[in-house]
This record gives structure tokens, sequence and C-alpha cells, in this order.
């Protein structure tokens, strides 16, 4: 595995960032019934530790699918995101740098008010 995968949990490569919650936003009016599965968007950040100065982050976003999460408190959100980033996979004994999350985005669709909350984090913040 590589080391910016996170351990256990399947996720895909979004080509720009926020596509996928875009793409969510536009499909939001043609939601029948209990709506969508939660979306979890994961920004990350490869940096270099040796080369401060010539230090270009390469940047990723990243995004998977939740379901069954408690979402009545801000809190439990929270304590996913950490659980999140404790499960990242470490790098590599040869790598030159690691990757860390940056900042990540949860959308959850409240079918009662048939709105789509989200949750946006930004690592540390």
């Amino acid at each position: 595995m590589a080391s910016e995968s996170l351990h256990s949990t399947p996720e895909f490569i979004e080509p720009q960032f926020g596509e996928a919650v875009t793409h969510r936003t536009s499909q939001l009016h043609a939601i029948v019934g209990l709506g969508p599965p939660d979306l979890c968007c994961l920004h990350k950040v490869y940096e270099r530790p040796y080369v401060p100065l010539l230090n270009r982050p390469s940047r990723t976003s990243y995004f998977h699918h939740v379901l069954g999460l408690n979402t009545c408190n801000p809190a439990f959100i929270s304590t996913y995101f950490q659980d999140l980033i404790n499960a990242m996979e470490p790098a590599s004994w040869f790598a030159n740098g690691q990757w860390r999350v940056e900042s990540g985005c949860y959308c959850c669709y409240d079918a009662f008010s048939k709105v789509d909350v989200r949750v946006e984090v930004t690592i540390p913040g």
C-alpha cells in the first residue's frame, strides 16, 4: 500500500479539487427517499522534510462514501476525521517525505429538511 492511503478504507482520487462535492450539489434537486450515502473528501499534501525552500507540496484530493456514522453531534464527525488521520499508512523507510491530511469535508443528506449538511475541517484548525 502507498503511504497516502488509509488503512482498510477504499478511496477514490478526484481529478480536480471539490469535483465530488460539486457533482453531489448538482444532483441534490433530484434526490428521492433517504438520499445518497454520506461523502467524505480529504485533501492530502505530500511534504519533503529535507528541502524546505524548494518544497513545492504535492496536493491530491481523495473521497470515499460513509454509511452508518452517527451525525447527530459534530463531535462524532470530528472523531471520525481524527480516526482517518490515525489510519494513514506510515511512509516506507526509503520515502523522502510523508503525506498528511490538510483539510476535509463531510457531506450528510438530511432527508427531513431535504438539505445537504456539510462539515468542513482544516488541520490544524
